[in-house]
């Protein structure tokens, strides 16, 4: 007997819903990534930091490390190639500010959250794929 790992099929009842994500920029829909929690920690600290960012104090480094950071999570969002390289021309040539950026990690936020529940609903389905996936292994065997 071959150790085979059974998938559910699509549509079944086991099988995870594909969710997907969408943020609105400008008059353009960009379908984004499920979060990564390292994405979710670096969105959090960089929308720290803007928000720490005083006009009138700011020096030129602390500026420079905003957008950097800035740039590096909102071009991380999109899952298509064309709107990352869209989003990084719009930040690079200056048309999209940090305020812009900033609000486009916010859509993203709730989005997810929107769409994904939170965290102890997504565990709780979590926990039940993988006591269906033992079950029906286990029946296999």
């Amino acid at each position: 007997m071959t150790d085979e790992k059974l998938t559910p099929a699509t549509g079944s009842d086991d099988a995870p819903e594909k969710v997907e994500y969408f943020v609105d920029v400008r008059d353009q829909r960009i379908q984004i990534g499920e979060p990564a929690p390292e994405q979710l920690a670096m969105m959090r600290i960089t929308a720290n930091r803007l928000a720490r960012l005083n006009e009138n104090s700011v020096s030129g480094d602390d500026a420079i490390r905003a957008f950097e950071k800035a740039i590096q999570v909102v071009t991380s969002l999109p899952v298509n190639r064309s709107d990352r390289d869209w989003l990084e021309d719009l930040l690079l040539t200056r048309e999209m500010d940090l305020e812009e950026a900033n609000g486009i990690m916010e859509a993203a936020a709730e989005e997810w959250v929107a769409k994904g529940g939170n965290r102890s609903e997504r565990r709780k389905a979590k926990a039940t794929r993988k006591t269906a996936a033992k079950k029906t292994t286990a029946t296999r065997k």
